[in-house]
């Protein structure tokens, strides 16, 4: 989980919605008391962002807030180095393609 950009955020007082991968459950609630304790507001939502449905309600639910949604960061990556192309499986380029380029759209 990629926890530098929420805590930047929170700490240029925004309140932060923030997606992350059910497996990031400990590090999320540490995110989550870190924008406690910059005073800001948090939304956790733990779900998988090659999801496109659960995408769609991120935004949806981050934008129905009283504040509103004023920006939108997509942290997410996955890279996993290899000196072939031949060495890629079909899996690992699929999930690491949902998640480096359709969550953009």
């Amino acid at each position: 989980m990629g926890r530098a950009a929420p805590l930047a955020f929170a700490r240029d007082s925004a309140d932060v919605a923030f997606g992350y991968r059910p497996q990031e459950e400990p590090d999320s609630r540490d995110v989550v008391e870190l924008i406690k304790a910059a005073g800001r507001t948090e939304l956790p939502l733990p779900r998988d962002i090659r999801d496109a449905a659960f995408c769609q309600r991120l935004v949806n639910r981050a934008a129905q807030d009283p504040g509103g949604l004023d920006i939108l960061v997509n942290n997410a990556a996955r890279q996993h180095p290899h000196k072939a192309l031949k060495e890629i499986a079909t899996d690992q380029f699929d999930w690491t393609f949902k998640t480096n380029v359709y969550t953009i759209f």
